[in-house]
C-alpha cells in the first residue's frame, strides 16, 4: 500500500490510522493532486443511478410540451433553482439545472413541476424540473 515515494518518509505504523482526510502517494487509491479514486467511483455510480430513475421525457402539464424531465429535491418545500445538498451528490445540480451564473428563468409551473429555460451554449435549453415531495425523495434512496 506504501509507494517508494513515500516509503521512507512514512511511518507504517500509522498506516491504519489513515483517513480519507490524509489521502496521498501511500494510498492506492490517490489520484493525485487532490483527487481520490474512491470518490470518483463513487460519483460515477451515483451519476448513473441517478440518470436511470430520475429522467425521462414528460409533457408539460401546462402547455403540453415533450421535454426531458429530471427529479429534483428542495426540501419541504418546491424552490425552483435549489437543490438540496443531501439527496444526490451536489455536482449534479449543476448538470440538472446550470451553474448559477447561467441565464435561466421558469416558463411557468404547476403544482411541483416546473418548465424552464436555461442558457447552454449559444442556445436556450427547456426542461421540466419535477420537485419531489420528501416522502418520494426518502423513498427514491431507500
Amino acid at each position: 500500500m506504501i509507494d517508494d515515494y513515500e516509503a521512507g518518509d512514512f511511518d507504517e505504523d500509522l498506516e491504519d490510522e489513515l483517513s480519507c482526510d490524509n489521502c496521498g502517494p501511500w494510498c492506492d487509491s490517490w489520484g493525485g493532486d487532490g483527487l481520490c479514486m474512491l470518490e470518483i467511483e463513487a460519483q460515477t455510480k451515483m451519476r448513473e443511478e441517478y440518470e436511470k430513475n430520475h429522467i425521462r421525457k414528460a409533457k408539460c402539464p401546462i402547455c403540453g410540451k415533450e421535454l426531458t424531465e429530471y427529479d429534483v429535491y428542495a426540501g419541504s418545500e418546491p424552490k425552483p433553482w435549489t437543490w438540496n445538498a443531501g439527496w444526490y451528490y451536489p455536482i449534479l445540480a449543476i448538470e440538472v439545472m446550470g451553474a448559477l451564473w447561467l441565464n435561466k428563468d421558469v416558463i411557468h409551473g404547476k403544482d411541483r413541476v416546473f418548465h424552464v429555460w436555461i442558457e447552454w451554449g449559444t442556445g436556450k435549453e427547456e426542461r421540466l424540473l419535477r420537485y419531489l415531495t420528501e416522502e418520494e425523495a426518502n423513498h427514491e434512496q431507500m
